[in-house]
């Protein structure tokens, strides 16, 4: 129990940074414009995992920590000026001390931030499966009325988020897009 107390925070941090870190990386890059969307699939080796992308994603690291422990996350994302649509995927290797954690501890520490961020309005979560490997996922809608579908994945000591987000004056039409996405990530082989 104490190293989960000492861990907390870290684990805090990265899940805290999640999404806004993500949504603020996404807007800190210009835009790719393409006039029509060509669907191709993108494989990361070292993240060992594929998944179809409308364009070719760029790709940033992030560090999130403390003095004692930091983490880095590999983010690949790809935006569409068309429908203002951004797809993103990301991964973060944990410690050994991190990577012991029940996956059911790391999952409901996503559910509270999500559920405890005011300017989020939670529409649904339910857990997933990746293969054997355990997942949730959780959509939402946030500022700017933009729905975001949020999937991450525990696959041994490591972390995958893979998210969507897409205004929702244009729900019905990129859900398709989305959903095509979020159903196309795998791991390698």
């Amino acid at each position: 129990m104490s190293m989960k107390v000492y861990l907390l925070p870290l684990l805090a941090s990265l899940l805290v940074g999640g999404y806004p870190a993500i949504q603020q990386a996404v807007r800190a890059e210009p835009v790719v414009q393409a006039a029509q969307s060509q669907w191709e699939k993108f494989s990361s080796p070292e993240g060992n995992f594929s998944i179809l992308m409308p364009v070719k994603p760029t790709q940033e690291k992030q560090t999130t920590g403390s003095s004692s422990l930091s983490l880095e996350t590999n983010l690949f994302k790809a935006s569409l000026n068309s429908n203002k649509a951004t797809y993103s995927v990301s991964y973060t290797d944990f410690p050994p001390e991190l990577a012991q954690l029940p996956p059911s501890f790391l999952f409901d520490s996503l559910s509270s931030r999500f559920t405890s961020d005011r300017k989020l309005k939670l529409i649904k979560q339910q857990d997933i499966k990746l293969n054997e490997y355990p997942g949730k996922e959780f959509q939402f809608e946030a500022p700017g009325e933009t729905i975001i579908t949020y999937r991450a994945y525990l696959v041994e000591k490591r972390l995958y988020q893979v998210i969507s987000e897409t205004p929702k004056s244009t729900e019905n039409a990129s859900s398709s897009d989305s959903e095509k996405f979020l159903n196309s990530f795998q791991l390698l082989k």
